[in-house]
């Protein structure tokens, strides 16, 4: 149901606020709610642990998930955007097979939620200077 009523919003909004802003604010509030999970985490915090998950899957399907796409197909090539829909399926198979394991045996879950929100920052500051807007 999140993922229908989210995309559906996005559809009409895209074009108003814009592609790249989009994809920036989602990178920097799914970063901000990993960030936060792993605070709830680590102070033992459950429903508002359970809160974040929800604050990131909206934000996720509201920004990330279907605005990606759009970009995408905008900005490269064919041949890139094969290339680029391989490693993204490729990446998120990684990530979701190995954080399971990682976060039972190595790492901590709020380690976890620390790694994913640093590297959603990041790409915000990588994104920020590099995306175009289309």
């Amino acid at each position: 149901v999140c993922t229908l009523v989210f995309n559906i919003i996005t559809i009409f909004i895209v074009e108003k606020i814009g592609r790249r802003k989009l994809l920036l604010i989602g990178m920097l509030l799914s970063g901000l709610a990993h960030i936060g999970n792993g605070v709830a985490v680590t102070m033992d915090y459950d429903n508002l642990s359970i809160a974040f998950v929800f604050v990131y899957i909206g934000v996720y399907y509201f920004t990330l998930g279907p605005v990606s796409w759009l970009y995408l197909g905008e900005v490269m090539p064919a041949k890139a955007l094969s290339l680029a829909t391989a490693s993204n399926w490729t990446f998120a198979f990684l990530i979701s097979f190995s954080s399971f394991y990682l976060s039972h045996t190595v790492l901590s879950q709020q380690v976890i939620f620390f790694i994913l929100g640093g590297l959603s920052v990041m790409c915000f500051a990588i994104g920020l200077c590099v995306l175009p807007e289309t």
